[in-house]
């Protein structure tokens, strides 16, 4: 009985070291990139021959802003998001991930810097925009400028003046376009008409 104990002891710890072992040589790429991207915008200044680390998710970029000398860079984009998303440099470089997937690319980054955006509609204006400065830090809003937030907005002159809606719950058969019909259903029961206005209207939910 005790040889048999010693043996399963054995077995035992053999699993788990074997479990362990396959835990070690299983790396989490998303989370190397996020830990990789977090120590890149502590780091400060890189240079030229150095490995740029790009994370995006829903909806933003990091980091947003790096800081880094003109020349020749490698670089990484990982998408930890749950849908797709691209990072497209203003010199036209454009990198896609679907979500998890990790791309290898190369990038220079000239002297005036290089700004960045995801180019999918409505993702810039969410918050996925970003830029490589050479200098000291931008002191820009990046979102604003990608969405032109420093236009003027002017008021819609045609538009319907406001009317405020009454906050009570309606009553049965109450409401526009409801006809309550009492005995009106089969059976006996209650009928409740109910007229639906479908209109078609021309509208723009995104730019592109």
């Amino acid at each position: 009985m005790k040889l048999r104990n010693v043996l399963f002891a054995s077995a035992v710890a053999a699993l788990a070291m074997t479990a362990a072992a396959c835990v070690a040589d299983d790396p989490n790429p998303v989370q190397d990139a996020l830990d990789a991207a977090a120590e890149q915008a502590l780091a400060g200044g890189l240079q030229p021959g150095a490995t740029i680390v790009f994370t995006g998710d829903e909806f933003s970029f990091t980091p947003m802003e790096v800081q880094a000398a003109p020349g020749h860079y490698f670089a990484t984009f990982t998408n930890v998001g749950a849908i797709k998303h691209d990072i497209t440099f203003a010199d036209g470089t454009q990198v896609v991930a679907e979500p998890g997937e990790v791309v290898e690319f190369e990038l220079d980054v000239p002297p005036e810097g290089l700004s960045f955006i995801c180019e999918i509609p409505g993702h810039a204006d969410a918050g996925m925009v970003g830029e490589i400065f050479t200098g000291t830090a931008p002191a820009v809003d990046l979102v604003a400028a990608a969405v032109g937030a420093d236009e003027k907005i002017e008021p819609d002159e045609s538009a319907p003046p406001y009317a405020p809606m009454d906050p009570r719950a309606p009553q049965r058969g109450e409401g526009p376009g409801i006809t309550l019909i009492e005995g009106g259903a089969d059976g006996g029961g209650d009928l409740i008409d109910v007229e639906l206005v479908m209109t078609e209207r021309l509208m723009t939910i995104a730019d592109g």
